[in-house]
């Protein structure tokens, strides 16, 4: 990819996290899948293994892989999701994947999965697969019903009960700039929230 800054979207780099957690998860945080093959990786993890790429934070990336499931597509029963809990270093070790407590629910063009690994680096969140398995959607507080990434076990609210009159609930936002993303101005992304009751 040219290092272009206006190739990468802003919101891929927004975390926020409500006054409940402990952790920051991604706004909604894009990767691709590497076209080239990738050396030392061990994807005995996976059935079927058909993309691979690195899961970037601000300090380390970690090494991912998709299996297909029926008729080769990732959002479809058998498909999975796999990722090594070490950061990456080039050795075998740091890119073998682990699929255990990675659970999908199929959906509408995407495959969803529930990181439920203590170990994982996107423990508690969501990884939507693309039905072609050309990427991957990161995210945690997505609702949204189309797609329908609220259909993922990990989805979940910024605030599930009720506000009442004159209580609040503080969100705090920040920005984690992994490594590899060019100076300069991304290009725009909108933040919406929606409430009711």
């Amino acid at each position: 990819m040219e290092h272009n800054p206006a190739n990468y979207a802003a919101g891929g780099v927004i975390v926020f996290r409500n006054e409940t957690d402990t952790q920051y998860f991604f706004a909604g945080r894009l990767e691709w899948n590497w076209t080239e093959d990738v050396g030392n990786k061990d994807l005995s993890a996976i059935t079927s293994p058909v993309a691979w790429g690195f899961f970037k934070n601000t300090s380390y990336e970690y090494f991912w892989a998709l299996g297909n499931g029926t008729g080769g597509y990732c959002n479809n029963t058998g498909a999975e999701f796999a990722i090594s809990d070490y950061p990456d270093n080039g050795t075998v070790t740091t890119r073998t994947p682990s699929d255990t407590g990675i659970t999908l629910q199929t959906a509408t063009d995407w495959g969803l999965f529930s990181i439920n690994r203590a170990s994982s680096p996107l423990y508690g969140s969501c990884v939507a697969a693309y039905y072609d398995c050309s990427k991957i959607y990161i995210y945690a507080y997505d609702k949204r019903d189309s797609p329908n990434f609220a259909a993922c076990t990990n989805s979940r609210y910024i605030q599930a009960p009720n506000l009442v009159p004159g209580e609040t609930h503080t969100l705090t936002l920040n920005v984690f700039v992994p490594s590899g993303i060019p100076a300069g101005s991304l290009k725009t992304a909108t933040f919406t929230v929606v409430a009711t009751g």
